[in-house]
């Protein structure tokens, strides 16, 4: 039971790092965009 806890934490915290990145690069593009 333990395991499955810390692997759900693992995921929650994997899941808000790549969300964090997506938006860097979703913001990033924008910029880009509204630039052009």
């Amino acid at each position: 039971m333990k395991d499955c806890g810390n692997r759900s934490k693992a995921r929650r915290f994997y899941e808000r790092k790549r969300g964090a990145e997506g938006e860097s690069r979703r913001r990033i593009i924008e910029v880009s965009v509204s630039r052009l």
